[in-house]
């Protein structure tokens, strides 16, 4: 309404559904879950499977951001692993060679890989500390959006 005359917005069904939606920021159906609330409808968010839940409480709670985080700091951890997996790979492989070495040969393999295996074992605490942080994260992220949930059902 501007200037207390009703305007359209949207010609098509498609583009104002689309309006609709950017405008409530939910979906039909999570319209209907979240506002329908005297009419039974509560119960069945109540028992809607938990991508349904999911859906609607980052839709209310803007969660995406740290779905977002969440995945960068997946990444990372399935990166850093993957670069362990690979160090344990190429001791592996120098094991493999040092029987074919002779003393001084065999003796500096020895010294390499032991300063390879200590550089591993110094990047495990940091590897289990960042996922520390990533839990402890997610985990807090969580406990906000219930936070939230729990404010908006007080008020309707």
């Amino acid at each position: 309404m501007v200037d207390g005359k009703y305007e359209i917005r949207e010609s098509k069904v498609i583009s104002g559904t689309q309006f609709i939606i950017e405008l409530l920021g939910v979906n039909a159906d999570q319209f209907r879950q979240l506002f329908i609330l005297p009419q039974g409808e509560f119960k069945r968010f109540l028992i809607s499977n938990s991508r349904e839940k999911q859906g609607i409480l980052r839709t209310l709670f803007d969660s995406e951001k740290f779905e977002a985080i969440r995945e960068i700091l997946k990444e990372e951890v399935k990166k850093e692993k993957a670069q362990i997996e690979n160090r344990y790979q190429q001791i592996d492989l120098l094991w493999q060679e040092i029987e074919s070495f002779d003393d001084d040969k065999i003796k500096g393999l020895l010294e390499v890989a032991t300063q390879q295996i200590d550089k591993v074992i110094e990047n495990i605490p940091l590897l289990q500390a960042r996922s520390k942080e990533i839990l402890a994260f997610v985990n807090e992220s969580k406990e906000t959006a219930i936070k939230e949930y729990e404010i908006i059902e007080r008020k309707h």
